[in-house]
């Protein structure tokens, strides 16, 4: 089982070629320009991200988003779906307004497909007719459908359903690491087999001591909640 690392955070040495320089300064001037264009800002984004035209000079891409326009990698990755969704909307005929941003779209990421996201905002729509979309009223649309695509979520009390939003959006996290945690093939020596510099061995072991520090957390959480937890383990 592969366990790449989206963010790739070793540094690459492949050189940009003239083209790729030229392309990301393009690129870079359009996420300065204005981020309330966020579909072309998003595009933009995506382009950077996925050619990895930071490369020679961060490690990563989190890295690069937050010294180079102040932006966390979360944030960014949001973008870049929110302009995914509203240029698939636009591609099956859905109209949106000149006004529109991302936030309004946002909530349509969180639902899988595109089908039940155009026909979400095809409701939304007909719910509003005589205005624009609001970021309110898609982001409880969307709820309601989320909740009925997963199933009831526990009730907190008569007719109340307790909020799962916190939960969902640590699962990215919790994932990686249970199965890290489980994973029967690790070995540190292959993991660190390819580290050959310095700088990429001091960014591996940065990450590794976040995580560390990450971890300890969650076990002091964990053990504030379950105090017994602790002690059951073998």
């Amino acid at each position: 089982m592969s366990f790449a690392l989206r963010d790739d955070s070793i540094p690459d040495s492949v050189p940009l070629t003239g083209a790729e320089r030229l392309r990301k300064e393009e690129l870079e001037q359009l996420v300065q320009g204005g981020l309330e264009e966020f579909l072309r800002v998003g595009a933009a984004l995506s382009e950077l991200r996925n050619r990895r035209l930071f490369r020679t000079e961060f490690a990563s891409f989190g890295e690069y988003v937050r010294i180079r326009f102040g932006l966390a990698r979360s944030s960014v990755d949001q973008l870049i779906r929110s302009s995914i969704v509203a240029r698939d909307l636009l591609d099956s005929g859905e109209e949106l307004s000149p006004n529109t941003s991302e936030a309004v779209i946002r909530p349509l990421s969180a639902l899988p497909g595109q089908e039940l996201q155009a026909a979400c905002w095809s409701l939304v729509k007909s719910l509003a007719p005589e205005s624009e979309p609001r970021q309110p009223l898609v982001s409880k649309v969307c709820r309601i459908i989320r909740n009925r695509v997963d199933g009831d979520s526990p009730r907190t009390g008569p007719g109340r359903r307790r909020s799962r939003a916190p939960l969902e959006r640590e699962v990215p996290f919790v994932r990686p690491l249970l199965r890290l945690a489980t994973w029967s093939g690790f070995n540190p020596e292959v993991v660190t087999s390819h580290i050959a510099e310095r700088a990429n061995a001091e960014t591996l072991f940065s990450a590794c001591t976040e995580m560390i520090l990450r971890c300890r957390q969650i076990q002091e959480r964990l053990a504030h909640r379950f105090p017994d937890v602790e002690h059951n383990q073998s």
